[in-house]
This record gives structure tokens, C-alpha cells and sequence, in this order.
């Protein structure tokens, strides 16, 4: 009988775990070559990522419900069905949202044995505040997480979290860097045109105007310098509006979001990150420019010092401490902290770290 994986999830649009998502699926060409692989997104289009699956095994599966209310649920019942008849050798979810699900009809559906392994990419305390149902959640999350076989993080801080919220058993929790696939190709040398780069979501929690307003004060000190943002959402209409009442359309240019973001980040000397503190995880974003030799100026954030180390690998603030004086020094201090930061990654945040996933996803498997 063929194996099968699931893979449930919102969609696989920009992002972090889409990212992740595609390349776990990737490799599991390589390591599973006889495993059908089966992504269920419930909010997918055909205009996302799923064209860089390179997985022949693998497939994307979209929900549809043409009703405006009860999609939610319906997408549930509809995940369970997939459980039931094709009765996959493991599920990996990511969140809250499909976790709890997939760990609720593994307990049911007790006869039928299948590992769940649970991704947790944010801190959950937090984040399941902007949930529905927050109290309701985690009242499921501290039951069923330890029931998962398998429980990752991207942080240290982010373990210790769930840990406390949920109890979960010391053997069941694990740290898992993310990392970049960028880590593991040669970096060709580029004209960096760009003093300061943002790249991610220009929604409200990620303070794009802030990064516009950092620029434009770069600028005003440094006048023949240009900056680039990269990025679309809520925020874009007013990030061009602020470029365009203070005259800044020769300095700062904005792109539309982009899966290449090394196209940009070889052009750029530093990469400007404000994070949304109570709930950042650590972004691929950042892995990406320090494989890509960008220096990294970012304020402090809970988990980041686990990786980012100020004058050693990236250039990090106290809370509002960018400033244009201290972008200006990475700028004109780059070249060990590009090389330590090139080989830290390479070293800790290669995609070795996706055979962890693997190694979770089946625990017979070992690389």
C-alpha cells in the first residue's frame, strides 16, 4: 500500500512557513522517493508558490466551499475525511489552527496509527490572543500538544513558551533553527546599490512606516544614498504616500513581493528589521540576507540572540537604538560581520535542518 504524508495549512503564498513548507516537501523527494506527499490548504490559489514544488510525488490539494459562512469548520470535517480514507503514515502541521485538528482525530481515530508532528513558529501565548476562541484554544493546546509525537520550534525561547503553556514532556519539544537553501550556493559578487533594504509583509505589526521614516532620515544625512523596500499589503498605500510628501521617490523605491529575495539582498549593504516583539519567531528573511552578505541592523527581539550577536554577526539596537549613525557604521564596518554571518549560517541554518523535520516525520528514517 502507498505511503502518504499530509501537510494541512492555510495557503502558500510570500512567507516563512510556505518557505519552509515547499522545501520540507522538496526533500522528501530525495529522502521518501516512494511517499506521495499531499498538501491540503484551505485558502489556496493557483497564483501562489506551489509552482517551485519540484516533488513529483508530491501534490497540492484545495479546498472548496462556495458558502460565505463555515468554511472553517467545513475545511475540518473535510481534512478529517482526507485522514480517514488515504490514512497517511504522519501529518506535519504548522500552528495552532491544524494542529489541534489533526490532534483531535488522531485521538479518535485511535486504531489507525499516524505521528503528528507539530511545527510551532510563533510564541502561542501570544499569538492565540488574535484567534478565535482563544481561551477555547488553550484549553486544547495544553491538552493536546503532548499527545503530539513530535513538537518543533525555531527558537529556544519560543520552546520555553509552549513548554510552560502546555507542559509538554522534555523528549517531545525540540529546536529547530529555520534556515535558507541560500546558505548552501556559492555568493557571487554584486554592485551594492541599495544602503538600507526591508523585504517582508507591509502590514501594520511589521512597522514598515517606521523602516520608511529610518530611511528617509538616512537619506536627509547621506543624500546620494538609495533605499529599497520589498514587500505588499495594507501599508503600501501609505508607505508610497510618505514617500511622495517628502520627495523621496530618488532615494526610496518600492517592489512588489518577491519568493527571489536574493535578487534584491546582493544589491543591498544593510537590511533594516523593526520586529513585532511579542510575537516574531525568527524570520527566514534575516537568513536569507546574511547568507547574502547583507548586514543586519535590527532592534533587540526575544529569540534573537540566539542567533544574531551585535558586532559579531549583525548589528543589533535597544529598543528605538536605530539610528542613521549606527546604519552608517555597518555600512562602513562590513566585512567581518558579512563573513561570520555568511558562515554562521552555512553552519547552523543550512537546509541540514529539514532532515530534522524528516527524521520527525519518520522515525525510521536516518540521514
Amino acid at each position: 500500500m502507498k505511503k502518504h504524508i499530509f501537510i494541512p495549512y492555510s495557503n502558500l503564498n510570500i512567507g516563512g512557513v510556505p518557505t519552509k513548507i515547499i522545501d520540507i516537501v522538496n526533500m522528501l523527494e530525495k529522502t521518501h522517493p516512494d511517499t506521495a506527499v499531499h498538501i491540503l490548504l484551505q485558502k489556496g490559489h493557483y497564483a501562489d508558490q506551489r509552482l517551485l514544488i519540484q516533488n513529483p510525488n508530491a501534490s497540492v490539494i484545495d479546498f472548496s466551499f462556495p458558502f460565505p459562512v463555515g468554511r472553517k469548520l467545513f475545511y475540518i470535517l473535510w481534512l478529517w475525511c482526507h485522514i480517514f480514507c488515504l490514512r497517511p503514515v504522519a501529518v506535519l502541521t504548522f500552528l495552532s489552527p491544524y494542529a489541534l485538528p489533526t490532534l483531535l482525530i488522531k485521538n479518535i481515530l485511535f486504531w489507525i496509527p499516524f505521528r503528528v508532528i507539530v511545527s510551532e513558529d510563533h510564541y502561542t501565548r501570544t499569538m492565540i490572543k488574535r484567534m478565535v476562541a482563544p481561551r477555547l484554544q488553550t484549553i486544547a493546546i495544553r491538552f493536546l500538544y503532548p499527545r503530539a509525537d513530535a513538537v518543533i520550534c525555531p527558537t529556544k525561547a519560543i520552546q520555553r513558551q509552549l513548554t510552560l503553556l502546555c507542559k509538554l514532556p522534555k523528549n517531545k519539544a525540540s529546536v529547530v533553527f529555520n534556515w535558507t537553501k541560500l546558505a548552501d550556493t556559492s555568493m557571487s559578487k554584486t554592485k551594492r546599490v541599495w544602503d538600507i533594504i526591508h523585504i517582508g509583509r507591509l502590514v501594520n505589526s511589521k512597522h514598515p512606516l517606521r523602516v520608511a521614516e529610518i530611511m528617509s532620515h538616512y537619506v536627509t544625512t547621506h543624500p546620494n544614498t538609495k533605499c529599497a523596500i520589498v514587500g505588499e499589503g495594507e501599508e503600501t498605500p501609505h508607505i508610497i504616500e510618505f514617500i511622495h510628501n517628502h520627495h523621496l521617490e530618488k532615494h526610496i523605491h518600492v517592489y512588489p513581493a518577491t519568493s527571489n529575495t536574493s535578487l534584491y539582498l546582493r544589491q543591498a549593504k544593510t537590511f533594516l528589521f523593526l520586529p513585532e516583539k511579542q510575537t516574531e519567531g525568527f524570520p527566514i528573511v534575516l537568513l536569507e540576507a546574511m547568507a547574502c552578505g547583507v548586514i543586519i541592523v535590527t532592534e533587540r527581539f526575544r529569540g534573537g540572540d540566539e542567533i544574531l550577536t551585535d558586532n559579531l554577526n549583525a548589528c543589533v539596537a535597544p529598543l528605538s537604538g536605530v539610528t542613521p549613525s549606527l546604519i552608517q557604521k555597518a555600512i562602513t564596518n562590513p566585512y567581518d560581520i558579512q563573513n561570520y554571518a555568511r558562515s554562521y549560517v552555512e553552519k547552523n541554518c543550512s537546509s541540514q535542518n529539514i532532515h530534522q523535520y524528516i527524521c520527525a516525520l519518520d522515525n525510521t528514517y536516518v540521514w
